[in-house]
């Protein structure tokens, strides 16, 4: 990318495909037609959508995203991409295009001599911790951030695509002057010189790059702060900065009003409608109520869902369609993913309709979803005033089905105390029959390796940290240096001190781990913004030291000897007077008792 790189007079970055070799493409001309036939014919048969599709070619030639190729340079070698029109559900009024980068001719295409290049995608789930950070909430986007990064000369006739007007026969060929959505190399690029516009406006701007890296997923920025004046400061410093390299950072939301209004021109959608009740803004995949300031799970329309022929693919591919990475109904979902790996244990045929007890477990999951509703979270975690104390706390928890693991930030202010569920993760048990203490110590692992994540992620320096588990067998594991354990309890518990202080591991009551929630799964009607899965155990508002009164917390456990590695046993001397060699007759039984004796 450097080697090729152009920055034009205006600011805007000209840069080349990402080829992997010089191997040439073969000639798909004719295949492209083919694709553009059936498009034309299937839009003609939805006219509305015809029009919609001809004003946004039309619209990227006016923008200078795409050209016109004359005729004349119509018979270059280059590549033509198929595209097609899709319709998102949530902006059913647009039909987007989307260019086929990996259609293949002759057993290659455009994308297999491209690149990926480094990736320089942020953390989303960091992203989406540190989001809840601050009382202020931001929200922006980058508009047509792939079009803003120029194609050298050479390489756009190989981002070539067929297009014929509505009513019109005339062929008309069309090369993309910008690096299009869809092309292996495109997201590399663009996050690239994203960066890049910082790194050359860092002076001016010394603290965008920064923010850019902490802060984007691709397109979009998602942040919070402690004020409305420091966000709206760093918003205006990183559009500044972004508007140097040709990117437009708009589309601007927060759960602030005195943001919006400053950022009035700019903002996604009027400022009554951002803050009218029930309505909920995308942020990273996730929903957010800015009027309640809260992230929300908000279960999609269902009910045309064909509930008579439940395949193990169609029920696989519908568990996957919810999306939810902070965990909020993950015990509503670990029920789903226990019944797939069943029948995935059962050797059931993917596309065979799923019948018996299971094809009613499976019906019954699915008609549960209906009753899912919108379940929320706040959406700030920590405290916003100086003196605030922090503490984190992690359970986790294990059965024969699943594991489990959730974290809270427990805040304490003026003797007021609040605990606000951060994260949490559930996974299915291993096929593999394994014992409840080995399952636990996983969990435990689990646990550790979220509380990495989060310290890792998260700006909070934490004055405490907690972790806690209802296994008795596993902290005495962790907390108990002189036991020597075999590979697969040793090498666990290496991690989990690792990860962790040992100091830091307490013992919870099963009745008040939230975890077990997670091991157990709930039900549609239980899976509500009051479990104790979203809640957290009453004992964090009520005990200021967070110690349990139960003798067990402290008690030495005797562990199962299968779990401990043999311990070597040193042999003594045999004492010289231990054979009185008067007492025998003969030296053959003489010899014969010694050898017996010092092979004992």
């Amino acid at each position: 990318m450097r080697e090729t790189c152009v920055k034009q007079a205006d600011g805007r970055y000209e840069t080349g495909l990402l080829w992997k070799d010089d191997s040439s493409l073969p000639d798909n001309r004719s295949q492209a037609l083919t694709h553009l036939n059936h498009l034309v014919n299937r839009l003609q048969k939805r006219p509305e959508q015809y029009k919609k599709y001809n004003e946004g070619i039309q619209a990227d030639l006016e923008k200078g995203y795409i050209a016109k190729v004359p005729f004349h340079r119509q018979k270059e070698t280059g590549w033509y991409i198929p595209h097609y029109g899709l319709v998102s559900p949530n902006k059913p009024d647009k039909i987007r295009r989307i260019c086929n980068a990996k259609a293949p001719q002759s057993g290659t295409s455009l994308n297999d001599k491209l690149l990926a290049g480094p990736d320089l995608l942020g953390n989303m789930l960091g992203i989406l911790l540190r989001f809840r950070q601050g009382a202020i909430a931001i929200q922006g986007d980058i508009e047509a951030m792939f079009m803003q990064i120029g194609v050298r000369q050479q390489d756009r006739r190989y981002l070539r695509f067929m297009w014929r007007q509505p009513n019109s026969p005339k062929l008309e060929v069309y090369e993309y002057q910008r690096h299009i959505f869809g092309a292996r190399d495109s997201p590399a690029c663009a996050n690239f010189f994203l960066q890049q516009t910082a790194k050359d406006d860092i002076e001016d701007h010394p603290n965008s790059l920064e923010i850019i890296q902490r802060t984007f997923y691709m397109d979009d920025m998602v942040a919070s702060f402690s004020d409305a004046i420091t966000a709206f400061t760093t918003a205006k410093d990183v559009k500044d900065t972004l508007k140097n390299g040709k990117f437009n950072l708009t589309k601007w939301c927060s759960n602030s009003r005195e943001f919006c209004e400053q950022m009035q021109d700019d903002l996604c959608k009027p400022v009554e409608e951002l803050f009218s009740k029930g309505f909920h803004q995308r942020a990273l995949g996730v929903y957010w109520s800015l009027d309640e300031d809260k992230i929300m799970f908000k279960a999609k329309d269902r009910r045309n869902l064909d509930r008579k022929t439940w395949t193990q693919r169609k029920f696989l591919s519908f568990v996957s369609s919810f999306y939810d990475p902070l965990g909020i109904i993950s015990p509503f979902l670990i029920r789903a993913k226990i019944l797939l790996q069943e029948l995935w244990k059962h050797g059931r045929e993917w596309d065979k309709a799923i019948s018996g007890d299971k094809g009613k477990a499976v019906k019954d999951w699915v008609q549960e979803t209906e009753q899912i509703g919108t379940v929320g979270v706040n959406r700030l975690v920590g405290g916003t005033a100086l003196g605030d104390t922090m503490e984190l706390h992690v359970f986790c928890d294990a059965s024969l089905e699943a594991t489990a693991a959730v974290a809270y930030i427990k805040t304490t202010m003026n003797q007021e105390t609040t605990t606000r569920f951060l994260m949490g993760k559930t996974r299915v048990a291993p096929l593999r029959q394994t014992t409840i203490p080995r399952l636990e110590l996983q969990a435990a692992l689990y646990a550790a390796r979220l509380k990495k994540t989060i310290e890792d992620e998260m700006d909070f320096k934490f004055d405490k940290i907690f972790l806690w588990s209802d296994s008795t067998t596993v902290l005495s594991w962790i907390k108990n240096f002189k036991l020597k354990h075999k590979m697969y309890i040793g090498n666990r518990i290496a991690e989990i001190r690792n990860l962790t202080n040992t100091n830091q591991w307490n013992y919870v009551n099963t009745k008040d781990n939230p975890a077990d929630q997670g091991t157990r799964g709930l039900t549609a009607t239980e899976m509500t913004e009051k479990s104790l899965w979203l809640q957290g155990p009453q004992f964090l508002l009520s005990s200021s030291d967070n110690s349990t009164t139960d003798e067990q917390q402290h008690e030495t456990v005797f562990l199962n000897s299968a779990e401990q590695k043999p311990q070597a046993t040193r042999r003594q001397p045999i004492d010289k007077d231990l054979i009185d060699a008067n007492r025998f007759s003969q030296w053959l039984k003489l010899r014969a008792v010694i050898i017996k004796m010092k092979n004992l």
